[in-house]
């Protein structure tokens, strides 16, 4: 009886913690500062054939550790259940990183992290350090800084630190945050 209530218990606590992580910030990879960055699933625009907009933002890993370790039981349960759903971020599914993992237990590990990392971000929880409205050129493998800001850890703005006007475009080299985001959103050509 008292396991029953336990289960009970683990049940209705998921459900309250489960809606924090269906917002729609998604995995994108590490950024050129080093720091995990999603993209808002729910913000994707394609204003022509060859453009497309997104909001993204970039948490930096320590903001993780917290509410990790606070959460694991809950974060774990979940990616558990993400996972056997066949879900895996489309950041991992992409050509750049197809050939990135020696195993299938590698890439399932990373497929794991990432998940508990979008679950997290999704929080509402973890104060980020940096958003950016980012262009991406598909056509010509260019980027480019639409608007932006940086936050502390308090989730203040930063003095000085936010961007209105477009930046200019820059090239998506290889290894760049811009090559990451292409990877995601440009169909490679043939």
């Amino acid at each position: 009886m008292m396991r029953h209530a336990a289960t009970i218990l683990e049940t209705l606590l998921l459900l309250l913690v489960q809606p924090a992580f269906a917002a729609s910030w998604r995995y994108a990879g590490i950024n050129d500062a080093r720091e995990p960055q999603f993209f808002d699933s729910d913000s994707v625009e394609h204003p022509d054939a060859d453009t497309v907009r997104v909001s993204v933002e970039s948490v930096p890993t320590d903001r993780f550790s917290d509410y990790y370790s606070t959460n694991e039981r809950q974060l774990v349960a979940f990616a558990e259940r993400r996972t056997a759903s066949g879900y895996v971020p489309i950041f991992l599914l992409s050509p750049l990183r197809h050939n990135l993992y020696a195993s299938r237990d590698d890439f399932t590990s990373a497929v794991f992290r990432a998940v508990v990392m979008e679950a997290m971000a999704n929080s509402g929880s973890i104060t980020v350090a940096a958003k950016a409205r980012i262009e991406i050129d598909c056509a010509h493998r260019r980027t480019r800084v639409i608007e932006s800001a940086a936050f502390d850890e308090a989730g203040s703005e930063t003095p000085g630190s936010r961007l209105d006007a477009p930046g200019p475009w820059k090239d998506a080299s290889t290894g760049s945050n811009g090559e990451r985001l292409q990877a995601v959103f440009c169909t490679p050509a043939p």
